[in-house]
């Protein structure tokens, strides 16, 4: 059963993936596909990590969505916009929190 990626897990993923990470030119557009890969896609999935967002990721989709978009898609597509702001900032936060870590600059 699918789980909500927490900030340590999201940190462990971007560990684990480091050696090639590192290299790449854009490591934040990267970083992002690989918060993008996290996201459910079953529905019963995406239900399931919604409700367990914290709170203030609920309904966040229309940060990204129209009003007049919201009819063109199912509560589905809305629960996984919520989703991938949700994972986006974790896995920022996790790459800014490695950086440091390792002492490198993300402004290259």
């Amino acid at each position: 059963m699918a789980t909500l990626i927490t900030h340590a897990e999201a940190k462990q993923q971007l560990k684990d993936e480091w050696s090639w990470l590192k290299d790449t030119k854009h490591i934040q557009d990267e970083v992002r596909q690989m918060s993008n890969s996290n996201l459910p896609i079953y529905t019963s999935d995406i239900i399931k990590v919604w409700t367990d967002l914290p709170n203030e990721y609920s309904n966040k989709f229309s940060e990204i969505r129209s009003a007049g978009e919201w009819l063109d898609f199912t509560i589905q597509d809305l629960m996984n916009d919520d989703l991938f702001l949700y994972y986006d900032f974790v896995f920022s936060g996790a790459l800014s929190e490695l950086a440091e870590e390792l002492g490198i600059s993300l402004d290259d």
